[in-house]
């Protein structure tokens, strides 16, 4: 099956910027797109195996090692780039702030007749790069799941194969997430570290004891929303009830307001990079040294600043953006020199591929359920940038607190887990 695209409405560009945007640019975009296409069906032909494995009771070390999850996390890394690789065509057409609000506003009213309906802007989805005197977002391909598309698309879904390149991604990370779950040790101590015990999966948590995370924000209004809903839950359970979020550096400094409201929620505050790269793609290792160590940096100070008690809020946790480059020594070593744990999961709620809030609260439970089924724990993986997000994680932190289960920060399990004091530290946020 093929889905046909109409780029009539985003190829009106040049014609609205009296840019000389080139036909070589026109069919660039086509051929992207066209790669966006098939990728979107293999990711949700796999999403749907990944659930039948799900159904049938899979249990962590099998679902994540297993071929339908690997190639997932393949495709998740090759969609981004596909979008970002889109993204700076559209650069090209831009010689100002003013053409870039134009060009953006455009491309969000644009609708195609194609799995991502709608082209939208995301600050928070990516990073942000200054260029010329004003910032730019990179953007984001966003599904729109009109529930009548969605009907059609149950129907006509198919398998396509996948090329060369996501053969060898998903190879690589079938032999990552191996080397995580057959290599992790019940009696040592969780701390930095490039060994086992420098990386937590939530398979060591005891029963009723789960850790909820979200990735690649903050973003401007949905973050906010998801803390909120905690505190709601909270009131409801008279419980305090925590989360920790991975954070991506350049939008932590866009959105300020949202940091220092995690702080004063009292939720964790962890790092989650600079630019959310793959950081085994070849030539990546001259990022690593910014991507790891000097995003904690950056993010020490950038979160220390809200207190006025002179305390220091570094980061404890990395999260490597895919999970990619965990049996990778060099990258592990320099997650510990900046005297961080990596932080991987043990249920993938698959929020960046589902936007059907129901379905992801159901995926997410049932693996709960099968970890339940262990007598553990575990730590739970979701994804701030996306609304649909927002419902489904709180409903599952709501049947967590709901079924008795403690709702806890990361450094608090660990610390459990480590038979350690738990200690806090406390930010007093600045009043001005």
């Amino acid at each position: 099956m093929k889905f046909s695209i109409n780029f009539a409405s985003l190829f009106l560009i040049p014609l609205l910027l009296g840019s000389n945007a080139s036909i070589a640019n026109t069919n660039a975009a086509d051929s992207l797109f066209n790669q966006l296409d098939q990728d979107w069906i293999r990711a949700q032909w796999h999403l749907k195996k990944f659930d039948q494995l799900v159904d049938e009771g899979t249990v962590a070390e099998e679902l994540f090692t297993s071929k339908v999850y690997s190639n997932l996390q393949a495709l998740h890394v090759r969609l981004e780039e596909t979008s970002e690789q889109l993204a700076e065509l559209g650069y090209s057409f831009i010689k100002n702030a003013e053409e870039f609000r134009k060009f953006e506003n455009e491309l969000t009213g644009a609708r195609l007749s194609h799995p991502y309906q709608k082209w939208v802007r995301d600050n928070s989805t990516r990073m942000l790069r200054a260029r010329e005197g004003f910032i730019k977002s990179t953007w984001k391909l966003e599904k729109d799941y009109d529930f009548k598309y969605e009907t059609k698309m149950e129907n006509e879904l198919s398998f396509v194969p996948l090329d060369a390149e996501l053969e060898e991604l998903s190879k690589d990370f079938q032999n990552e997430f191996r080397s995580v779950f057959l290599s992790s040790k019940s009696d040592i101590l969780i701390e930095p570290s490039s060994e086992a015990n420098g990386n937590v999966t939530g398979n060591r948590f005891p029963k009723g004891t789960w850790s909820v995370t979200w990735d690649d924000g903050p973003h401007k209004s949905n973050t906010q929303k998801i803390i909120e809903g905690l505190e709601e839950i909270s009131r409801e359970s008279s419980i305090p009830i925590k989360g920790d979020f991975f954070t991506l550096v350049p939008l932590a400094l866009t959105y300020p307001e949202v940091s220092k409201m995690k702080l004063a929620h009292g939720m964790g505050v962890q790092d989650h990079s600079f630019n959310h790269y793959d950081l085994t793609r070849s030539g990546m290792s001259k990022h690593w040294d910014k991507e790891i160590i000097e995003s904690a940096d950056v993010l020490e100070s950038h979160y220390s600043a809200f207190c006025d008690n002179g305390v220091k809020i570094r980061p404890t946790f990395f999260r490597l953006p895919y999970g990619a480059g965990l049996h990778h020594k060099t990258i592990r070593d320099k997650i510990a020199k900046a005297s961080m744990i990596h932080a991987f999961w043990n249920v993938d709620t698959l929020d960046w591929q589902d936007r059907n809030p129901a379905r992801i609260f159901l995926r997410t439970k049932k693996q709960i359920e099968s970890h339940n089924r262990k007598n553990r724990g575990g730590l739970i993986l979701f994804h701030d940038i996306h609304q649909t997000t927002i419902t489904g994680s709180l409903d599952t932190v709501r049947y967590l607190v709901n079924s008795g289960n403690n709702v806890w920060r990361l450094d608090r399990v660990v610390a459990a887990v480590n038979g350690v004091a738990y200690v806090e530290t406390q930010c007093n946020i600045k009043t001005n």
